[in-house]
C-alpha cells in the first residue's frame, strides 16, 4: 500500500510540474518598410529600408476572443521599442507615458494594432490603432502642419502556435507507464518452456 502512495503521489507531482503556467511575459518582434522618406530626415532612412519593433507584454492580459488593450506603462516589465534607422523610440517616450500609452491591443488573440505617439524636434511619430487591416500598422512621422516626412508600414506577426497542455499530460502519462512497465512482472513474455540445448 505504502508503494502505491509514493507511486501516486509522484505521478501527481509529474502531473502538476508538466503543466505550463498560462501567464508569460512575452517578446513579440516584427518588422515593417519604410514607403516614404524626405531626404535628411533625422532617422536616416529611405524608401524600401526595413524597420523594427517589438513589444513586451504578460499574454495572460490578451483574451482569447474579443479585443483586449494592454497599457505599457501599467507595469515595468512591459516594454515596446521602435527602431527606425539610427533611432530608437522607446515606450517611456511617449507623450501619453503615466497615462495608458502606449498601448498594444488584440483582437480575438492575436496582435492587431499599436498605439504610440512621441514628439521629435521634427515633428511627432505616430503609430494607431485602425488604420489598416489587421496586422499591418501605418507608421508616420509628421512634421506638424507640414508634409509627412517619413511613412510606412509595419506587419504584426501571426499568433504564435502553443503546445497543447494535452500534449505534456500525455506525455507524463507515458513516461509514467513505462516506469511501471518496467517493475511489473511481464508473464506473458516469459518463456515456461525449458530453453533448448
Amino acid at each position: 500500500m505504502r508503494t502505491f502512495k509514493l507511486r501516486a503521489t509522484a505521478a501527481a507531482l509529474l502531473m502538476a510540474a508538466s503543466i505550463p503556467a498560462h501567464a508569460a511575459l512575452v517578446t513579440t518582434p516584427f518588422t515593417g518598410i519604410v514607403e516614404k522618406a524626405q531626404a535628411g530626415n533625422p532617422f536616416g532612412v529611405g524608401v524600401g529600408d526595413t524597420v523594427f519593433a517589438s513589444a513586451t507584454y504578460d499574454d495572460a492580459l490578451v483574451a482569447p476572443t474579443g479585443i483586449s488593450v494592454i497599457e505599457i506603462d501599467s507595469d515595468t516589465r512591459f516594454d515596446l521599442r521602435v527602431t527606425i534607422g539610427n533611432t530608437v523610440i522607446t515606450a517611456d517616450q511617449d507623450d501619453g507615458y503615466g497615462f495608458g500609452y502606449p498601448r498594444l491591443g488584440f483582437t480575438d488573440g492575436l496582435l492587431t494594432g499599436i498605439d504610440i505617439r512621441a514628439q521629435f524636434d521634427l515633428g511627432l511619430f505616430v503609430m494607431e490603432f485602425g488604420t489598416l487591416p489587421p496586422g499591418l500598422v501605418n507608421f508616420y512621422l509628421d512634421a506638424l502642419g507640414s508634409e509627412v516626412v517619413l511613412e510606412g508600414t509595419f506587419m504584426l506577426p501571426p499568433a504564435p502556435v502553443p503546445i497543447p497542455p494535452a500534449i505534456f499530460l500525455f506525455g507524463t502519462a507515458l513516461a509514467g507507464l513505462a516506469v511501471i512497465g518496467r517493475r511489473l512482472p511481464l508473464p506473458l513474455l516469459r518463456s515456461t518452456e525449458p530453453a533448448a540445448a
